[in-house]
Parts: structure tokens; C-alpha cells; sequence
């Protein structure tokens, strides 16, 4: 399955410790593989930022939005999870390790906008693997 990865950019550390799990082949509960944007596209023009994001989005089948407490604050997190929720793509909130985001209030808007998509704490590579498969349907 391919995920797109949306996060607040400051929590990159983290991020990417979650896409080092994806790619440990000892982990066998996540065999996703990342499509998501490596690149800090701040400094560039803004319509050129959403088309790269756009396509990324468009060749994933679920969006895991990674939530620390920056992210609430994120216009681009809520813009990407609108347009993968327009893209018809799964979509899944898993709080990142440590953060004190415990309710929807602490979450990006879009998620209290449509309830409907979950929000999970991070957890064990298994229950990681089981919110992804379930939000792709």
C-alpha cells in the first residue's frame, strides 16, 4: 500500500523515524512504502508546492497524518488532508510519540470537520499496520 505523510515539517525527526519503521524489513507488521514529500518546499511558489503535493497525494491510497502539537497550526497539513479526503483517499491521525494531543481539539481542524476519520496514539507497529489498513477502506 502506498502512504502519503503529512506532518507539521518541524516534526521532521520523528517523521522520519516513522518512515525508518516502514522500511525495517524486521518489521513485518508495515509493509507500506512511502510516497509522501521529502523535500522543505517552503521557499517555493505556492501553486508549484501544491501540484508536487497533489500528485504525491494522488498515487497514495492513504494519508497518515502525524500529529504533534505544531500540527493544529498547519495550514498545509489541513490543505493536504482536504485534498486527499477530494482524491477519495483513506485518511488516518496517529498522534506522534510524547505529544500531549489527546482530543480533537489538539488535532488539525479538518479532523473536527469530519469526525468520521479516526485519530490513534501511536503504538506498536502491528496496531500502526491495522488503523492504515482500515482507513484504505
Amino acid at each position: 500500500m502506498n502512504l502519503f505523510i503529512s506532518h507539521d515539517w518541524d516534526d521532521r525527526d520523528q517523521v522520519n523515524g516513522f518512515r525508518s519503521m516502514l522500511a525495517n524489513p524486521t518489521v513485518d507488521a508495515l509493509e507500506d512504502r512511502d510516497t509522501s514529500i521529502k523535500h522543505d518546499y517552503s521557499e517555493d511558489v505556492n501553486k508549484e508546492i501544491k501540484r508536487q503535493i497533489s500528485r504525491k497525494i494522488d498515487q497514495s491510497d492513504v494519508t497518515v497524518c502525524l500529529i504533534s502539537q505544531r500540527t493544529k497550526h498547519s495550514d498545509w497539513v489541513n490543505w493536504e488532508l482536504e485534498q486527499s479526503r477530494l482524491l477519495k483517499k483513506g485518511i488516518v491521525g496517529i498522534v506522534l510519540k510524547d505529544q500531549p494531543v489527546t482530543t480533537l481539539k489538539g488535532c488539525p481542524e479538518f479532523f473536527t470537520r469530519y469526525k468520521h476519520f479516526k485519530i490513534h496514539k501511536w503504538d506498536s507497529p502491528e496496531n500502526l499496520e491495522h488503523y492504515i489498513n482500515h482507513a484504505a477502506y
